[in-house]
């Protein structure tokens, strides 16, 4: 079964949108907050990465497609959701439909074990097209047996897309190696978008993650009305010498707040379905 090509880019932004927030009793942050934790179980979208690999002169020497349907399964216990994953492959014109997984994470998202510590939150300010916005910053501290993550998050409570910066650092078991850093920054409010017409628009986003072999350079258009938050991206991948290497493009096909009527498979789904869908941003 090949590398499902999804992961790689989907978990990069629900890494950096999924903030260090703790249940209410310690940060006084909500649920709510969280791009899937706003939502009810049942709740689910379907997209589409197009994955390109590039030789050393630039030229397309690999090209994967994945349909994934993320479903919000249940939230067990306080704080801790449990989201399902269903994936089909496109590789050489065939589809390799994988087993569904389950992934169970907490507000903040640490795994099962994982040991997570929070500092007094304290006030800031952010600055989005020459606007000063009044921000809540909370530092979390999340730790595992590979690892570490410090994480600090700008986040205003009433303004969507609530969370407005995040910058973090994960280093390893001894503490002393770099494993990887990453910057989230709200660019811009208020975009106009075809898929949620009836909300206050989208937020753009630009993700930049480092690491030794290289870099990742993301940007998305969010949404507070849809499942998991992202609509659709563009994410290219450089190695230590800045050739890019790979290009991936995310389009959100369908998502809904209610379960699934349908649930034949998604390679039936997707046999049988028309969908709407949005372009990626450039």
């Amino acid at each position: 079964m090949p590398r499902l090509a999804h992961s790689r880019w989907t978990l990069v932004l629900w890494a950096v949108l999924c903030p260090g927030i703790a249940q209410a009793a310690e940060s006084g942050l909500p649920a709510e907050l969280h791009p899937w934790g706003r939502f009810k179980p049942g709740a689910w979208k379907l997209y589409r990465v197009v994955t390109e690999t590039l030789d050393e002169h630039g030229k397309v020497v690999d090209t994967t497609t994945t349909f994934t349907t993320t479903t919000l399964q249940a939230t067990d216990g306080p704080g801790v959701l449990v989201l399902r994953t269903e994936a089909v492959v496109e590789v050489s014109g065939k589809r390799l439909e994988a087993q569904p997984s389950l992934v169970r994470q907490g507000l903040h998202g640490e795994t099962a074990g994982d040991k997570v510590s929070i500092l007094p939150m304290t006030t800031g300010e952010i600055e989005i097209q020459g606007r000063k916005i009044p921000c809540k910053i909370v530092q979390v501290q999340t730790s595992g047996p590979n690892g570490a993550t410090v994480a600090k998050t700008w986040f205003s409570p009433a303004l969507a897309p609530y969370v407005l910066r995040r910058e973090s650092r994960t280093t390893d078991a001894t503490g002393k190696s770099v494993l990887s850093e990453t910057i989230l920054q709200v660019t811009a409010m208020h975009v106009p978008c075809d898929l949620v017409p009836n909300s206050d628009g989208a937020s753009q986003v630009l993700v930049t993650t480092t690491h030794p072999k290289g870099k990742t350079v993301t940007k998305a258009l969010t949404s507070t009305d849809v499942p998991g938050g992202v609509i659709c991206h563009t994410a290219e991948e450089f190695d230590a010498n800045g050739r890019l290497i790979r290009r991936s493009t995310l389009t959100l096909i369908d998502y809904d707040v209610t379960p699934k009527k349908d649930r034949s498979g998604l390679f039936n789904r997707l046999r049988a379905r028309g969908h709407r869908s949005h372009r990626a941003p450039k």
